[in-house]
């Protein structure tokens, strides 16, 4: 029978949690739930990528691979096909989550990376795969998914009644002026 020595098994862990990379993905939203063992069971599941300054992570209107990226470290800028329509995204940001979503999508924005940046990047079948073997943490990932997309419906819905009352004055309640 095969024995693991206890003190072995504790040293990768201890190593593992010393990681760089990892510490800084512990420190984002999408760990903030997590106790150590299901952030780092994870980390596992996500393909680390480098991307170098300069370099387009993908183009507008061209099929999605079914990837969300969430950048770890450095710049990544957004620029979706209407013109000055620009956004920056930072550590912790994720994107590509619609076309992960539904596989009829097509990429909304180009995305280039600003600075040298180091992405996780899990892909739908990934997913897949982590919500048949681990249903705990596939359920954490869709509740992380699922503030994802709310906080953004929150903000388009925000935006969109910054707009119509910059354009439309007039649509103030009584009292309000």
């Amino acid at each position: 029978m095969y024995q693991v020595d206890s003190g072995l098994v504790d040293a990768y862990l201890s190593m593992k949690i010393s990681n760089r990379l990892f510490r800084q993905f512990q420190s984002l939203p999408i760990c903030s739930q997590m106790d150590v063992d299901d952030c780092m069971e994870l980390f596992g599941c996500f393909d680390l990528i480098q991307v170098a300054a300069g370099a387009t992570i993908y183009e507008a209107a061209t099929t999605s691979d079914h990837t969300m990226r969430l950048i770890l470290d450095g710049q990544a800028r957004a620029d979706a096909p209407q013109p000055g329509v620009t956004r920056l995204l930072v550590a912790g940001d994720v994107f590509g989550l619609f076309s992960f979503l539904d596989a009829q999508r097509a990429h909304s924005a180009t995305l280039v990376a600003e600075t040298r940046v180091t992405l996780l990047a899990l892909n739908r079948h990934q997913f897949n795969l982590i919500a048949m073997e681990y249903p705990a943490l596939g359920k954490q990932l869709m509740t992380f998914m699922f503030h994802l997309l709310s906080q953004t419906a929150l903000r388009l819905e925000s935006e969109y009644v910054a707009s119509q009352t910059t354009i439309s004055p007039h649509l103030q309640r009584p009292g309000d002026a």
